[in-house]
């Protein structure tokens, strides 16, 4: 039987740093990952991680193999671990934020919702790419946990051409959540404002760290970005999630960071919801025009994105050429954002030697911006 305290020091101690990178083969990074997770919780008997770890090989080298019964295997381990997902997901609903963000890079004014909507059905097929997440012949709408996160997906662009939209997703949505780091789900239970019985401590404890293989081989980065080998765990994810009709969505870490840190991992999360093409002669997803309320984009003149804007005088200019008022304070406005979120957001590189703190920077006074905006039905 496993103690809280041993199960918290398991998520405590170092494992390898998210994202995984390699240059080689995947199966073989996965196995060496594995086999480090596995040395740490030896001793605590947790035999069903050990059964995960040996089922996502297992579907490595089938689906290499391309035998015909890969994706029946990998459906069989997600089932598996179903309740696991299920409770983790529900658990840390409770604190996440709803508001995400689009952007698109264009050179073109962008006026419309629709202008920064998932990909149109009705799009030219040579716009659809493969992602980590994707299926072929199905959209979806990606969006970023903050505007940092859009610029670097983008390939941090020309601000003069950087479009930003914020999303409001529905608290009703159920998403799967495969954006948790060991650090934050112990971080997330030792909270004084978040109360759980001893029964769903360790049960919240038990199921992350039953899910975290898979979390782990969807957190996977190839050097020289030539294959799509960490394509294959997370295509798998999505196919399921798909087929099975349960989830809205999933939230992933993003790909393009070098290290997920413990200061600043909320930074660099993604979103991706479902898109259902039902109707015909529609552009759009009817369900999430539906119901997700969101700002049509945004293009800010005279941000500097890696700025930190501690001066009203400085911010005056560009809040009223937005046509909002300055706060009093702007270091600590209140605004619809979830402060406790920004406050662990940590801080971004500007330089190489240099950082600044995203809750003063260019990127979080764009998000204040996006705050006061309207948000409607597509």
């Amino acid at each position: 039987m496993n103690t809280k305290e041993e199960l918290l020091n398991i998520l405590g101690q170092n494992f390898d740093k998210l994202p995984l990178k390699y240059d080689g083969d995947l199966k073989q990074l996965l196995e060496e990952s594995f086999e480090k997770l596995k040395t740490k919780i030896k001793t605590s008997k947790i035999e069903r991680v050990i059964d995960i770890t040996a089922d996502i090989l297992g579907y490595i080298e089938k689906y290499k193999n391309k035998d015909t019964d890969a994706e029946d295997y990998f459906n069989n381990i997600m089932n598996k671990i179903v309740p696991d997902l299920e409770f983790v997901s529900e658990m840390y609903d409770k604190i996440s934020s709803n508001i995400y963000y689009r952007a698109r890079i264009s050179e073109k004014d962008l006026a419309d919702r629709s202008d920064i909507f998932h990909l149109p059905y009705d799009a030219n097929k040579s716009l659809e790419r493969s992602y980590r997440y994707s299926m072929k012949n199905q959209h979806f709408l990606y969006l970023g946990a903050t505007i940092y996160t859009c610029y670097q997906e983008c390939g941090e662009p020309n601000v003069d051409n950087f479009y930003v939209a914020a999303f409001d997703i529905p608290q009703n949505y159920r998403i799967l959540r495969l954006a948790i780091l060991p650090y934050e789900i112990k971080s997330f239970i030792e909270k004084d404002n978040f109360k759980l019985s001893d029964d769903n401590y360790k049960k919240l404890l038990l199921s992350y760290i039953n899910i975290l293989p898979l979390i782990m081989a969807c957190s996977v980065k190839k050097k020289n970005n030539q294959a799509v080998e960490e394509y294959i765990v997370p295509q798998a994810v999505m196919n399921w999630v798909v087929n099975g009709k349960k989830w809205n969505g999933i939230e992933y870490f993003s790909n393009v960071v070098l290290t997920y840190s413990r200061k600043n991992y909320k930074l660099y999360r993604n979103l991706v919801l479902i898109s259902k093409n039902d109707s015909i002669g529609e552009r759009f997803c009817k369900k999430l025009s539906k119901e997700i309320k969101f700002t049509k984009p945004l293009r800010i003149n005279g941000l500097n994105l890696f700025k930190e804007y501690t001066d009203n005088e400085e911010i005056k200019p560009i809040l009223e050429q937005e046509n909002i008022t300055v706060p009093s304070d702007y270091v600590h406005f209140d605004s619809d954002i979830n402060r406790d979120f920004s406050k662990e957001l940590g801080c971004v590189s500007k330089t190489e030697n240099e950082s600044i703190h995203y809750s003063s920077s260019g990127f979080y006074l764009f998000e204040y911006i996006l705050s006061k905006k309207e948000k409607n039905l597509l």
